[in-house]
């Protein structure tokens, strides 16, 4: 049997689905975790760039600046992966 055009299917959600406003959020909501495995990480990992951040600047005070210096290139790492656990959303 041959399809005609009177007897088609529509298959998307047509023209008017497409420009549909979409789901306003708060900035703060998209910048925040979701998920409880989110909240740990973001929660833990944040801790620890905090605490490694407080030791290079005990390391300044002291005058011990190569310790100083790869304890805040690793708070700045785990201060990126803390952003990384706020800001990434699983889809489920």
């Amino acid at each position: 049997m041959i399809k005609g055009r009177g007897n088609s299917s529509k298959q998307g959600g047509g023209r008017r689905r497409n420009y549909q406003s979409a789901a306003e959020q708060n900035a703060l909501a998209n910048k925040l975790p979701r998920g409880w495995a989110n909240w740990l990480g973001f929660v833990l990992f944040g801790f620890c760039a905090v605490a490694v951040l407080a030791w290079a600047v005990v390391y300044v005070g002291r005058g011990d600046m190569s310790d100083a210096v790869v304890a805040g290139i690793v708070g700045a790492a785990l201060a990126y992966v803390t952003y990384l656990f706020a800001t990434t959303h699983l889809k489920v």
